[in-house]
């Protein structure tokens, strides 16, 4: 009886792995696999298919230029139907006089839990599919000032390759590129700030080799006294592709000045092929 119970409890176990996905053969049927296309070929690298970190947006681009050295740090999280995601966040910023400044930022790494469902839809690769964290990209902005009232600054920018697994749909390992202007006028207690350029990057799609569309990004931000402010911003991408890349979200960030740095909150709701609502919380050093 007791060898019969184990042999059941066995078998059972064999079959929720087999279900969960894990084996090549489930992949291969997910994708309709021909015997010879490379899995690649078959993720779609558009914002509303991978993960939360894998584009870069415009958001927090303004046209007044930093001119301070800048440290910020963030723990951030992403919700959605089937996958949750916590990553940390760093960004530098290094100035070069009052004209331009050089931003480094990025995700050095992700942990997230995602569904089968969610697995299957974004036919990731089997060989991963247990894998739970990725290695984010280097995204570089160099921001040089073009006026001061209004202030206007021109933006050229590049997500790197630096991270990877594309197998699972986490980051794209491959370039986005962008070339942004951006303007800034008002008062000293509110200004607004609009952003619009160009972004581009590769899909390993046969027949549409690149994607590339309308970067653009909106925002207020308003003092409320006492080192507290309040910045609503709209941000996204308007791709040619239409099927998953064309990602509009909004964002609402409130920040307290200290005499040390400032403490950020940050809430994200995607609007448009982001299917992600977002919790940030952080804290900005002048060095």
């Amino acid at each position: 009886m007791k060898k019969w119970l184990l042999l059941s409890f066995t078998i059972s176990l064999l079959n929720i792995n087999l279900s969960d996905g894990q084996t090549h053969e489930w992949w291969a049927n997910n994708v309709g696999w021909d015997g010879i296309t490379n899995y690649k070929q078959y993720i779609s690298i558009k914002p509303g298919r991978m993960g939360p970190n894998a584009f870069f947006y415009a958001d927090g681009l303004t046209g007044i230029l930093d001119t301070q050295y800048s440290l910020v740090v963030k723990a951030q999280s992403y919700f959605t139907k089937g996958e949750f995601t916590v990553n940390p966040f760093i960004s530098l910023n290094i100035p070069f006089g009052k004209f331009a400044s050089l931003r480094l930022s990025g995700v050095p790494i992700e942990y997230f839990e995602t569904s089968h469902e969610l697995k299957t839809e974004r036919k990731i690769f089997w060989l991963g599919y247990y894998d739970k964290t990725a290695a984010g990209d280097l995204d570089i902005l160099f921001t040089g000032k073009l006026k001061s009232k209004p202030a206007m600054a021109l933006q050229i920018g590049l997500k790197t390759a630096t991270g990877g697994r594309l197998d699972i749909a986490r980051f794209t390992d491959s370039p986005q590129y962008f070339f942004n202007y951006s303007i800034s006028a008002g008062t000293k207690r509110t200004m607004f700030h609009g952003s619009t350029g160009f972004t581009a990057w590769q899909t390993l799609d046969g027949n549409h080799p690149q994607d590339d569309g309308w970067i653009f990004a909106f925002a207020a931000d308003h003092d409320l006294g006492n080192g507290w402010r309040i910045k609503p911003e709209l941000f996204g991408i308007i791709a040619y592709l239409k099927q998953g890349d064309r990602p509009i979200i909004a964002k609402l960030s409130i920040s307290r000045k200290f005499r040390i740095g400032t403490l950020l909150v940050e809430g994200t709701k995607g609007l448009n092929d982001f299917p992600f609502t977002g919790f940030n919380l952080g804290y900005s050093f002048a060095l």
